[in-house]
């Protein structure tokens, strides 16, 4: 009876898996308490990319990845699978490669279809963003938006899938003066929804399918001086704060969160040792409940993660 309880409590337990893909292209898991890396699987030698940009279809056990093939130099989706690291498919995207790898892309999964949305820059359309959303199952793709905006290096972007909202990080020439913009596209018709002033200057975004909002972290105005944690509402485009963060200032263009227990993953930053850590933020009361050290350079740390339920 025990055993059976056991089992039964057991079946019922969420485990989860973080997952990362470091700047070599090397598929790893991160231990959440002590952010060591354990390797999965083999580096893809043949790809290069830029920070953040991937995600991961939990229904089909896969990582994608905007990458660029150094054989052909083609710019292309890359699925791997989470299982061995080893590269399911690729398929050929109609982008450019920037001079540097991955501004003014994104790659967001559609929870609710298994599709991907990716952006870049399409000389077929005179080199102005276009918004595509992929199917890989056929490996086809359609156009949804075509745009000419400034690209930010590091510009945050994130997928609400509850509300089908692509929101961006763009910026716009305003008489000279260059402002930050967050920019929401519906996701199946791409049409813009929203287009709202960025005066928090957000580093990162990251869609919380509990609380159907999107988080971040932006700066505090007007000095920009100290971090601050807040939410984005899809459904009226409002932004409220909702935590000061000290010790943190620098952060790296990547977030993630476990729904179930609660926490948000960030790699900052110390302000006093200049150590990169990954930080653990409370979705409750907002305290920072880990920060194990993950590495001494950025480069050295994963440039995506994403949790995974097991």
């Amino acid at each position: 009876m025990k055993v059976l309880l056991f089992l039964i409590i057991f079946a019922f337990i969420q485990c989860y898996t973080l997952y990362g893909l470091t700047g070599e292209l090397e598929l790893v898991s991160v231990d959440p308490v002590t952010a060591i890396q354990t390797a999965i699987g083999k580096i893809i030698s043949h790809e290069a990319f830029g920070e953040n940009l991937a995600t991961l279809d939990p229904d089909n056990n896969l990582m994608y990845f905007v990458g660029t093939n150094l054989t052909s130099l083609k710019i292309c989706l890359v699925s791997v699978s989470l299982q061995d690291g080893h590269v399911v498919d690729e398929i050929v995207l109609p982008y450019v490669s920037e001079s540097f790898i991955g501004v003014g892309e994104l790659c967001n999964i559609d929870r609710s279809t298994g599709d991907v949305l990716v952006m870049g820059r399409d000389p077929a359309y005179n080199y102005y963003h276009n918004l595509i959303r992929v199917t890989p199952s056929t490996k086809t793709y359609k156009s949804l938006a075509i745009f000419n905006l400034i690209d930010l290096i590091g510009g945050a972007y994130t997928y609400d899938y509850k509300n089908g909202i692509q929101w961006i990080q763009l910026c716009i020439n305003n008489s000279g003066q260059i402002d930050a913009r967050l920019i929401g596209f519906d996701g199946n018709t791409g049409q813009m929804v929203h287009n709202i002033e960025d005066s928090y200057l957000m580093s990162v975004l990251t869609f919380d399918p509990v609380t159907d909002l999107v988080w971040g972290l932006g700066l505090n105005p007007p000095d920009y001086e100290s971090r601050v944690l807040l939410t984005l509402d899809s459904s009226n485009a409002n932004i409220s704060k909702v935590a000061d963060i000290q010790d943190f200032l620098i952060i790296a263009p990547m977030a993630t969160i476990n729904p179930d227990d609660r926490i948000l993953y960030y790699y900052m930053e110390n302000s006093t040792s200049h150590d990169i850590h990954m930080v653990e933020i409370s979705m409750n009361d907002y305290s920072i409940l880990r920060d194990p050290v993950a590495c001494h350079d950025l480069a050295n740390c994963v440039w995506v993660m994403e949790y995974d339920k097991d």
